[in-house]
């Protein structure tokens, strides 16, 4: 979401980012250990709410939401096979290089 500075007489904006918003070139992505994937498994089994899951990991709302409904299947979520395929994707894909 933008906030508007100003109107210009001719007719065009300047817009400036939220205050709050970081930008994503900054923040470094990390996967979830095995170790993260319990505690959501242990918290989730004793009802605990999604948004206090990611306040305990210390993630975002998003990660803990899409972990669960990605991984979720009949048997409910599995950590230990959830942990598997990710290591397994992982391996699978080879570092991407990025050109200049």
């Amino acid at each position: 979401m933008r906030h508007i500075e100003k109107v210009e007489p001719e007719g065009t904006l300047t817009v400036r980012p939220k205050t709050n918003v970081r930008p994503l070139m900054n923040k470094r992505y990390t996967h979830l250990t095995q170790k993260e994937r319990y505690q959501i498994w242990s918290e989730k089994k004793a009802g605990v709410s999604n948004e206090i899951i990611a306040q305990d990991l210390g993630r975002d709302l998003s990660t803990v939401k899409r972990e669960l409904a990605r991984n979720t299947g009949a048997r409910g979520y599995r950590p230990k096979q959830t942990h598997n395929f990710a290591q397994e994707r992982h391996q699978q894909n080879p570092k991407r290089q990025f050109r200049l």
